[in-house]
């Protein structure tokens, strides 16, 4: 007999299964049920079975009172899936999530995990900008991610306080009770700025040679069409212009790459205020959605990432464009 222990805040339920069941099925039926909020017919349609046998899979899980539980032990994720991508992408870490109707949830979830129980966390971490991350604090358990600082890896300050929440190493921080140490200056500056002056501020300079030795460190991945940049108006529409011209697809913190992993010269780059890349550490890219896949392709290409959570459409997008060489 196998368990799957899911941790609520009233009590254990467990997930009783006999050696026909398919273990990575059931882990991926309890994340849609209790993470995603999708009721029993729905799941039934998803798989195109009856809601019959939903209802057997879930029965000894039903508690609709329950408020927070996460998902443990060794079937938490689609295994086979990561083990694929892990092997195809030479990622030393990688984790993929049930693409949820609540995507970012679900990835802030696998991060958290990630950190907390497969990693387990220890010494600086390096973060960047990421939607994802921004949520990611929730789910953090400071007694196992026993990280001692907070370190911003780029530029921090925008004039709309409204989208602070993409500024998630606060947050972190504040989580697990530890320093925050940030750059008071924006990720990319104009056109106009000496881009290299500004990093030689003393405060500036002290907080990015920090970030040089963080232990750790977590990013988002961006594209032309979605990215922190955009929503917090770094990016001009005369930049906008050159970055889809390019022919880039995918984007870390400010620098574009083509599907070959090279860096695209769109000029955001040379106006960067963040850590010199590669990193000395491990990198680790939170994103997800089918419509990431060329843009994680990309990424993954550099070299510039370790480690990658993402969920199961933009996994297997990643797989089919990385077995097509002329992708």
């Amino acid at each position: 007999m196998i368990f799957i222990t899911l941790i609520t805040g009233r009590r254990n339920i467990k997930i009783k299964m006999t050696s026909k069941e398919n273990p990575e099925l059931l882990t991926r039926i309890a994340w849609m049920y209790y993470f995603g909020g999708m009721n029993q017919q729905e799941i039934a349609d998803e798989f195109s079975c009856s809601r019959i046998k939903i209802v057997r899979l879930l029965k000894q899980t039903l508690d609709s009172g329950l408020v927070h539980f996460t998902i443990s032990g060794s079937n938490y994720s689609l295994f086979s899936l990561e083990r694929e991508l892990k092997a195809a992408a030479n990622l030393k870490y990688c984790l993929v999530v049930p693409s949820l109707p609540d995507l970012s949830d679900a990835l802030s979830r696998g991060a958290a995990y990630l950190c907390n129980d497969i990693i387990q966390m220890k010494g600086s971490l390096g973060v960047g900008l990421s939607r994802t991350l921004g949520r990611m604090y929730r789910y953090l358990d400071k007694e196992k991610c026993r990280i001692n600082s907070v370190i911003s890896i780029c530029g921090t300050t925008n004039p709309n306080l409204a989208l602070t929440q993409l500024n998630s190493g606060f947050h972190i921080a504040q989580a697990l009770e530890v320093d925050f140490y940030t750059i008071w200056a924006p990720v990319i500056v104009g056109p106009e700025v000496d881009a290299k002056s500004i990093k030689q501020d003393i405060y500036i300079s002290m907080v990015l040679e920090m970030a040089e030795k963080a232990d750790y460190a977590l990013i988002g991945i961006g594209n032309t069409a979605d990215s922190p940049l955009l929503e917090m108006e770094y990016i001009s529409d005369e930049d906008y212009k050159t970055i889809t011209s390019s022919g880039a697809e995918g984007e870390i913190l400010g620098r574009y790459f083509s599907m070959d992993g090279k860096i695209k010269n769109t000029g955001t780059e040379k106006r960067v205020i963040s850590v010199d890349f590669p990193m000395r550490c491990p990198v680790i890219a939170t994103a997800g959605g089918l419509g990431k896949s060329r843009a994680i392709v990309s990424v993954i290409r550099s070299g510039w990432i370790q480690g990658l959570v993402t969920d199961e459409k933009a996994a297997l997008g990643v797989l089919e464009l990385l077995r097509d060489q002329s992708a």
